[in-house]
């Protein structure tokens, strides 16, 4: 899907979401809106009052006008500026990742996140375990993988890619996958320049 059209749809979640919501201020929310409502009416900070509020108020202080204005609560115009931030970073990521991959991102339940930390901690203890054989001399699974059908996506260190391949710890080039979908050959600048070729 296109990006904008994506943003679109993610605002259209937001919306709905805010719309079942009712807006509150919960930590430093009461002195965000104070200090907006300050500048919305064109005024500074005074004195003693918390000036790191700053920035994210000023940008809320036209919507406070606004909504103040029009009667309706100014905490609304923290809703709206933290939608349209929500959706300005889902379009930047949109038009990067795949829908899919933003919809993790930007609304994975805390329980997903929990459970991919764990995951991941539990597949560093085992793939690091000190017990378990270092294999410098030959490519890992994934790697040979990646450079047997996917070559382009992963370019390791020239240094990296001869070792795993020849087993030695010198970079003696030309070396390549064993179907010579990657290849390493040496540059014109002598033995230790490369160029390498999916």
């Amino acid at each position: 899907m296109r990006p904008a059209v994506v943003a679109v749809l993610f605002a259209c979640l937001l919306v709905a979401l805010a719309a079942t919501s009712t807006p509150r201020a919960v930590g430093d929310g009461s002195e965000y809106v104070h200090l907006s409502n300050r500048l919305a009416s064109l005024h500074l900070p005074g004195a003693g009052e918390s000036r790191h509020f700053l920035f994210y108020s000023a940008l809320a202080a036209p919507l406070v006008a606004l909504l103040n204005a029009i009667g309706l609560d100014p905490l609304g115009a923290f809703t709206l500026l933290n939608g349209l931030l929500l959706v300005a970073a889902f379009y930047v990521a949109s038009s990067r990742l795949h829908w899919t991959g933003c919809a993790l991102v930007f609304r994975a339940p805390h329980r997903l996140a929990a459970a991919g930390v764990l995951a991941s901690a539990v597949l560093g203890v085992w793939t690091f375990h000190p017990a378990r054989s270092e294999t410098a001399d030959r490519p890992t699974r994934l790697a040979s993988f990646l450079w047997t059908r996917h070559p382009s996506l992963d370019n390791p260190l020239p240094e990296v890619f001869a070792e795993r391949l020849r087993g030695l710890d010198e970079n003696w080039l030309p070396v390549a996958t064993p179907g010579c979908e990657k290849i390493l050959l040496p540059g014109r600048g002598g033995r230790d320049s490369t160029a390498a070729g999916p």
